[in-house]
């Protein structure tokens, strides 16, 4: 398919989405070898203000924080403060003591399990009304809300499941602040933002934003209705580190060619090959995928079957040595970021309605971008190239 026919294609998809009302409107932003190849903004950031989207418009990102906080972790891995292998009751003595329901102790879960689920610890499919609190406890802070966390029963041995949420990553958001002494936000803003120049991406500001920020929306009977809850960055709101970010398409896109080149940026070199490649590399190991959440179960778009899970994201075309090709992360509200490892095609897809309602378009929008740019290469090409 030509460049041409297929930015007209994806046209097309976007705005027939606006016309039904399954979205209010998006921005696009795709890079080829570090090149961008389209960009673009549709429809409105606020329907009842009638703002209409720009391409620096920033977005509520949700779970889409998460590779992006995890890169910001293994920073300190970088400096040597940190070690995928130190068992997190190094800083939360509370883990030490982990026990299961019934009562039988577990050992402390690792770093690598605490950046990738398989930490034991209470996922989104099982935690109780109160353990959804802990994690979006607006009143506290990051201390009181690990040690409440690292309190709770663990749902399986450390290393033996999977069961994803925001829980352990939370904890590992407190484990920096202990180790940098810096509040967490100021530390993701040192360790990453600043360094590749992400000067619209923040979890807290006390920047004056309304103007950019896009109104989050659900649909309902055929209508887009503003949702309760709205994005609050003021410098006091509370820090959700694998959750909370806003930002906007072209820090995304800078973030996502620090993966696609290896973990090098234009100005610095943050993590190692070994560590980028590590975050790529599945940990499930066939365990079963623990997603389930209200908006997985609306959908079953590829983007929400993904066949692994590494450190901060999610996987498909996975190798014979666990390594994957496509590597991707979706927000609650519909932001995605998506690159392929091969080709360094890198896609970001940013919207403000729940993901269950555009999964199966940005399948359509990236089946489209693979067929223009770089096109689908055999896996085997991939195993051949994976140490290059």
């Amino acid at each position: 398919m030509s460049t041409e026919n297929s930015i007209s294609s994806i046209q097309t998809l976007i705005q027939n989405a606006i016309d039904r009302n399954t979205l209010p409107g998006a921005v696009i932003l795709m890079t080829y070898r570090g090149k961008t190849v389209y960009e673009e903004a549709f429809g409105l950031a606020d329907k009842r203000g009638g703002r209409t989207h720009q391409m620096d418009d920033l977005f509520y990102l949700g779970s889409t924080s998460k590779p992006l906080f995890v890169t910001s972790i293994l920073s300190l891995i970088s400096k040597g403060k940190l070690a995928l292998d130190s068992p997190a009751s190094t800083w939360i003595p509370e883990l030490g003591k982990a026990r299961l329901k019934d009562g039988t102790k577990v050992r402390s879960p690792v770093v690598a399990e605490m950046l990738s689920h398989t930490s034991g610890i209470f996922g989104n499919a099982t935690a109780s009304r109160l353990q959804q609190q802990l994690v979006w406890n607006f009143s506290s802070n990051l201390a009181e809300t690990s040690t409440q966390i690292a309190r709770q029963p663990f749902i399986y041995p450390p290393g033996e499941g999977f069961s994803y949420g925001g829980a352990s990553m939370t904890i590992m958001g407190r484990i920096a602040e202990i180790i940098t002494k810096k509040e967490f936000d100021g530390f993701a803003e040192h360790a990453i933002f600043r360094k590749l120049g992400m000067k619209h991406t923040f979890y807290r500001t006390d920047k004056e934003l309304k103007n950019r920020i896009s109104v989050l929306y659900t649909k309902s009977a055929g209508r887009l209705y503003k949702t309760r809850f709205q994005p609050d960055a003021r410098p006091d709101s509370f820090i959700l580190p694998p959750g909370g970010i806003i930002s906007n398409a072209n820090d995304l896109s800078t973030f996502l060619k620090l993966h696609l080149n290896n973990g090098k940026s234009d100005s610095h070199n943050l993590l190692s090959n070994t560590l980028i490649r590590i975050m790529r590399r599945d940990v499930s190991f066939g365990m079963p995928m623990d997603f389930k959440s209200s908006s997985r179960r609306q959908y079953k778009a590829s983007i929400a079957n993904n066949k692994g899970y590494g450190l901060g994201w999610m996987l498909d075309e996975i190798d014979h040595h666990h390594n994957a090709r496509i590597f991707f992360h979706g927000g609650a509200f519909g932001t995605l970021i998506w690159g392929d490892a091969m080709t360094g095609l890198g896609i970001i897809l940013l919207t403000h309605v729940p993901l269950s309602q555009v999964g199966g378009l940005w399948d359509n929008v990236i089946n489209i971008a693979r067929e223009t740019w770089g096109g689908k290469h055999p896996m085997k090409s991939f195993i051949t190239n994976e140490h290059n």
